[in-house]
């Protein structure tokens, strides 16, 4: 079965997403695959994929839970994803995989 590599960027309003998880979906509720955001909102799934259609949410980075350290401590500023990305059932984002090398670009409203 012939596969894609996908890299990207993910902006929002304008801007690039600072932090998160691109999360590609083959089907309802399986992840196919998924990708750190970096700092410029650029980002790569971390293993190639089937080429075909998939459902993209855009998820928050997972929290670590909080240390005496940690409480009070000024954190940094957390990016808000409209929750309509969060979950590949409500997200309107869709990416087309073909064999080989893809870029393509997300733009959060």
């Amino acid at each position: 079965m012939p596969t894609g590599e996908v890299t990207g960027k993910v902006t929002m309003a304008g801007q690039p997403l600072g932090e998160g998880t691109v999360v590609f979906f083959s089907k309802p509720g399986v992840p196919a695959a998924t990708g750190p955001i970096g700092a410029g909102g650029e980002f790569r799934l971390e293993t190639p994929v089937p080429a075909g259609d998939y459902k993209v949410a855009i998820q928050p980075l997972s929290g670590a839970a909080p240390t005496p350290e940690s409480v009070g401590a000024k954190e940094s500023p957390k990016v808000e994803i409209p929750p309509k990305y969060l979950s590949e059932t409500t997200s309107e984002l869709t990416a087309s995989v073909k064999e080989g090398p893809n870029t393509v670009a997300f733009e959060l409203k």
